[in-house]
This record gives structure tokens, sequence and C-alpha cells, in this order.
């Protein structure tokens, strides 16, 4: 008896995949070498392409570019075209760029700003310090002392003009930009019994001794 070998059958299917192509990488930036740039009676306006040397993107045609003052701000500056300058001589900003698919990249720039007139004595009121006594009395010849530091870990410690008056408030010129945060200092060696009476006196001997706290401390 004939047996028939099976017949085996072999069938190969061939399946192409087809992967999208993501943009992932980000454009080329290059921030401009220039260090000083002029304005005229304190007020200057930059545009972000004015600190771009080079920009480039592999696969975008169209690259938004934005500026702000450096920490000042997180991400993409949206809309912010140019920032202005009122009086400032040190300063950074932050320039981006970015493509049609959101990828970004930044760099930062640092510069002087020089101004074709004198300075202006800029007044900045602060609202948290004051020398006055409980009383509301002023308190004359205050020295002020500042530190101030920025997220770049740029820092500046500087005396300002000593306060006469019962105004609490300090005359500045050519403070940087670049979201500095300031740290102020009181301090006052002359005159030591102004604003001192007898009863502030009587006061003081009654706290030490314990039979009356000052409510002031």
């Amino acid at each position: 008896m004939n047996r028939l070998a099976p017949l085996l059958f072999i069938c190969f299917f061939s399946t192409d995949v087809l992967f999208a192509q993501v943009d992932t990488i980000p454009p080329v930036l290059m921030c401009s070498a220039q260090s000083n740039y002029h304005g005229f009676g304190g007020l200057l306006t930059l545009w972000a392409p004015q600190f771009i040397d080079s920009l480039s993107d592999d696969q975008s045609e169209n690259i938004e570019v934005a500026i702000r003052k450096s920490c000042t701000g997180d991400g993409f500056p949206e809309g912010m075209q140019y920032v202005v300058f009122t009086w400032e001589t040190q300063c950074n900003v932050d320039i981006w760029a970015r493509d049609e698919a959101g990828n970004t990249s930044t760099c930062t720039m640092g510069f002087m700003v020089n101004n074709h007139s004198e300075p202006l004595e800029i007044s900045i009121r602060t609202q948290t310090v004051s020398h006055d006594t409980v009383a509301a009395q002023n308190i004359w010849h205050v020295i002020y002392h500042a530190d101030a530091v920025n997220c770049l870990s740029d820092s500046l410690s500087f005396d300002l003009p000593m306060v006469s008056n019962e105004e609490s408030w300090f005359p500045v010129t050519g403070f940087p930009s670049g979201g500095y945060s300031i740290r102020l200092e009181a301090s006052k060696n002359i005159n030591p019994l102004n604003g001192v009476t007898t009863f502030d006196l009587l006061l003081i001997a009654r706290h030490i001794l314990g039979i009356e706290p000052l409510d002031s401390c």
C-alpha cells in the first residue's frame, strides 16, 4: 500500500511598517557676542532678533523667537518680542526660539547699556522698610546696606545714601535688571538719643526687670 507523503506549504508574508517621523530636535540658537547697547535719555527698547547671531532648524521653516529679562519667568515667553530698560546699566536677558513642533532653545545674554545723557535720579519707594519709631516719630541719619542676588547667582553689595528725613525711600541710579532679590539692613551709630525720651528709658527698665514687657518687641 502506497502512502502519500504529506505536502507542506509554507507561505511567507511581508509586512511593511511605516513610521511617522517626529521632530524632536530643537532649533540651533546662538546669542550675539555684542556686549554694549546704546540708549537715549535712559530709555532703551530691545527686540529679540537684536540678540541673535544665528538661528536654524532641521525641519521647521517658521521659527518663533521671544525675549524676557533673566530671572523673571519660566518657559517660553509667550508674545514677548521686546523688553524695555529704564536707566538700567547692567542687564541680563533670556532669548528663546521655538520651532513648529514646539521644541525650544534658549541662551542668556549679559550686556551693558550706555546712555547718551546724564542719568536721572530714580526714587524707588519701598513698602516694607521704615525708619520710624513705634510712635511714628522719624529717625534721622539712617544708613541702609543692600545685598542683591538673582537666579544666575549674580550678586551685588552696596550702601545707599544716608536717609536724613522721615521719608522711607532711597535715590538709586543704575540698578541692574534681572529679577534680583534684595535684602536691606538699616543701621545708625550717631545721635543715639534721637527719638528716645526719659519715659522710654523707664519702659525699657520695667521690661528688663520683667515688670511690664514691651508689647512692641
